[in-house]
């Protein structure tokens, strides 16, 4: 078995195991009054178990030798709008529905005119990089937010720290890979051109742990 195949077979073994550990979480946590649950979980277990479906959907296609231009590329879009749904409904303060409105015609609005110029089969590197930009800064503010709240409990213990610390590790990954991942494929050999993928499996699978952390965090004087 040569290199190349190895390290595929490592990346399809994160990518098959790493969506599993959100999902689980979120599972245990509603099976459990052990954790806290607030409003804003089911919202995140409707996401992760969407992103779920999307990573098996395409390691089955991998496994197939078979490329769905629809799924690769027009997953991305219900996943950002989860993702802010998700956002929109933590607290302490809602997210001004004016300015959610703008962050969603946006990322829409480049969404559709990619496809519209390039089609799908190829990435939309604006539309993943204004994705990217608009949820780290949403995750960003909302993250000032639970910092800035009154003494009360360790914001560690909070679900919404992990949640958010978890998102701002995974959109500043995209924006560290999506510029460079052209870059790779021309200047690596083939017997490492899939290292750069590998590590970002890796830090997939570091990003599903910790957004397993939200779903459990144990109750005590906060709630």
């Amino acid at each position: 078995m040569s290199q190349f195949t190895v390290i595929l077979w490592i990346g399809w073994g994160i990518q098959l195991i790493s969506p599993l550990f959100p999902v689980s979480a979120a599972l245990v946590n509603r099976r459990t009054s052990r954790f806290i649950n607030l409003p804003w979980m089911d919202r995140l277990a409707v996401a992760v178990g969407f992103d779920l479906v999307v990573n098996w959907a395409l390691l089955g296609m991998a496994f197939r030798h078979v490329h769905n231009a629809w799924l690769t590329d027009f997953a991305m879009v219900p996943q950002v709008l989860l993702s802010l749904w998700v956002l929109s409904g933590l607290g302490p303060r809602p997210i001004p529905p004016r300015i959610l409105a703008t962050a969603v015609v946006a990322f829409l609005g480049s969404a559709t005119l990619e496809a519209s110029l390039i089609g799908f089969g190829r990435k939309w590197p604006v539309t993943l990089i204004l994705a990217s930009l608009i949820l780290l800064g949403f995750c960003l503010w909302r993250l000032k937010d639970l910092i800035a709240q009154p003494e009360g409990e360790t914001v560690y213990r909070q679900p919404a720290f992990w949640l958010l610390g978890g998102w701002v590790l995974g959109q500043g990954m995209h924006l560290t890979f999506i510029p460079l991942a052209d870059l790779f494929l021309k200047s690596l050999p083939k017997a490492w051109i899939l290292v750069p993928w590998i590590i970002t499996y890796f830090l997939g699978l570091s990003l599903n742990l910790v957004l397993s952390k939200a779903f459990l965090c144990r109750k005590s004087a906060w709630s």
